[in-house]
């Protein structure tokens, strides 16, 4: 049985110790995680991070992917891989990958290489506040620390999308207990919730 991680940027992962994964399994880190060397794989869909990430030399320290449609743009660069399309109908605006974020589609990578559980951390999809949510805020490429918070809407399709078109991997949402599950995703049977107090107990359980 294959376990996977996909960690999101949102803050609530701040104090997790990601290096404690790797006896389990692969971790699917997104943008300037990067920074951080304990991701296996990269995923980023922003262009001023992937040429960060080019610069600093960050795409040859693991996997990395970017989005298929900018071959035009990277193809020529080594250790640069891209991303597959996804198998939906292109003439649907939300369906179309160019439209899609970054971690939706770590996401959809994680398990398109044969997770049977895909644990995922910060994803937390809501502002503080009202503000900004993000691990890397106020830095190189990310908005200030003070920015408003991002809408959300889309990250709830785009996961929910991801859940639906790999029915036989179970999803494990870890978060606080405050956290208040999308109602689009309350559907799904593979979809389950866990909070962070758990998190030894869970990985110890998949290290069996």
């Amino acid at each position: 049985m294959k376990t996977s991680f996909c960690i999101g940027n949102g803050q609530s992962r701040m104090n997790v110790n990601l290096s404690a994964f790797d006896s389990v399994g692969p971790i699917y880190g997104c943008n300037a995680m990067y920074r951080d060397n304990v991701a296996d794989n990269i995923v980023s869909c922003n262009r001023k991070i992937v040429d960060e990430i080019i610069a600093a030399g960050g795409h040859t320290r693991c996997n990395f992917f970017t989005r298929p449609q900018w071959k035009r743009y990277y193809k020529k660069v080594p250790n640069v891989q891209f991303l597959p399309e996804l198998p939906f109908d292109k003439s649907v605006k939300q369906d179309n990958s160019i439209k899609w974020s970054t971690g939706p589609l770590a996401l959809h990578l994680a398990a398109m290489q044969n997770s049977d559980i895909v644990v995922m951390l910060g994803f937390d999809l809501y502002g503080i506040d009202k503000q900004i949510n993000n691990v890397y805020k106020g830095t190189d490429n990310y908005a200030a620390s003070d920015s408003k918070a991002q809408p959300y809407n889309a990250w709830v399709y785009q996961c929910a999308k991801v859940f639906e078109l790999f029915p036989n991997t179970q999803f494990v949402q870890i978060q606080y207990s405050n956290f208040v599950a999308p109602e689009e995703w309350m559907k799904y049977e593979n979809v389950m919730y866990d909070q962070f107090g758990s998190l030894s107990i869970l990985l110890s359980d998949l290290e069996i």
